[in-house]
């Protein structure tokens, strides 16, 4: 395995590693190792520097975080700022993460989320801002998702879609088929679910109105 030969070169791969965990939406270290399911202490030490992080590690942080592990892990390639297509994390005018709200609400958001989704330990939690009549969805609702790239017939999914210019837009899809459709109200073009113009971020395992 490789390994991080020198403390330096730890530094600058914690740097970049802290880059990609605030950029995918998590504002602590700690977030990030909760929703994910990695040791607290393990993870912290590896964005503040403190231990060498090995290849097949800093390729799972990439993945989670959605960046290239070439750029993670060696500096090599685009980035964040510097590719093509920039990383706007989950804070899109149809989401909002609770991570954003009052301390209090916030507490009681994942209690909630926490009820309804009790064999999804590592899920995470979302405050939908416009309404989506075509998913029986209303601005206000939590959404409880599941982070990753999977997604199956019928899923909502949360996905980053791109367009001519690289910027993107984080919005709600339902999967038909392998397609990712947009909303029936407000009509948006239809991508093919492995399209390189999207990202699915994660799934939508339950909703709560509240």
């Amino acid at each position: 395995m490789t390994v991080v030969p020198d403390m330096e070169n730890a530094k600058e791969i914690a740097e970049r590693l802290r880059r990609a965990r605030i950029n995918a939406g998590f504002e602590s270290a700690r977030e990030a190792a909760g929703r994910f399911g990695w040791a607290e202490a393990t993870y912290t030490q590896h964005e503040n520097g403190s231990r060498g992080i090995r290849l097949p590690v800093a390729e799972k942080y990439a993945q989670a975080f959605g960046v290239p592990a070439p750029w993670l892990f060696y500096g090599q390639g685009a980035g964040i700022e510097e590719g093509n297509r920039p990383r706007h994390g989950f804070a899109e005018p149809e989401v909002q993460p609770i991570t954003d709200l009052p301390r209090d609400r916030k507490t009681m958001l994942r209690q909630i989320a926490r009820a309804v989704a009790p064999d999804q330990p590592h899920a995470t939690y979302y405050i939908l801002n416009k309404s989506r009549p075509d998913l029986m969805l209303a601005r206000g609702d939590l959404l409880v998702l599941q982070l990753g790239p999977e997604a199956g017939e019928g899923d909502v999914v949360l996905a980053q879609v791109y367009d001519d210019t690289g910027e993107a837009e984080t919005e709600l899809r339902e999967v038909i088929g392998d397609q990712l459709v947009g909303s029936r109200d407000h009509p948006r073009r239809t991508i093919p679910l492995h399209s390189n113009d999207i990202q699915v971020r994660g799934r939508v395992l339950a909703t709560v109105r509240t």
